[in-house]
């Protein structure tokens, strides 16, 4: 990522950085994840645009990450943060994180109900944007097909694509 930075593509390292938050993530090494988030979110300060778009994803990742360190004050409060810089500074996943991450919060306070409210909501918001998580009749509409469909071999041998 050093190349991309150097050459002044400072939203596309942003969005490196997530991806490879939610890597980390799923190996457990949430520490790691932490530092990744706060050095993007500084990055964007250095070069004069906290608010960059991609920020506010980071603020939900790091209040997912203290919320899984029972820090419900510092979740709320990242949050919080992410919801003030706007919906110009999420990538298209943002709305979906944000109502996940607060339902899982909710769930922890004990409101049951305002949990499965928040994860209806995060369902509705959820936008598929690999082509991996579609059918292959939704990758030729840009649509999403059935899960299944996507690992079907194509009929007699050759690629089905229109």
């Amino acid at each position: 990522m050093a190349w991309i930075r150097q050459a002044g593509f400072i939203s596309d390292v942003i969005g490196c950085a997530l991806a490879l938050a939610d890597i980390y993530i799923a190996q457990g090494r949430l520490r790691e994840t932490l530092r990744i988030y706060e050095q993007a979110l500084q990055l964007a300060a250095e070069f004069g645009t906290p608010t960059m778009r991609g920020t506010a994803d980071m603020l939900v990742g790091m209040s997912e990450l203290y919320r899984e360190q029972n820090d419900l004050h510092a979740a709320i409060q990242y949050l919080q943060r992410s919801k003030e810089q706007g919906e110009h500074t999420g990538l298209p996943q943002n709305p979906y994180r944000w109502s996940a991450a607060l339902a899982r919060i909710r769930e922890i306070e004990g409101d049951l109900n305002g949990a499965l409210d928040l994860l209806n909501e995060a369902e509705r918001l959820y936008v598929v944007t690999s082509p991996l998580m579609c059918g292959q009749l939704g990758r030729r509409r840009h649509g999403c097909g059935s899960f299944r469909a996507g690992w079907e071999k194509p009929s007699a041998g050759r690629a089905n694509i229109a």
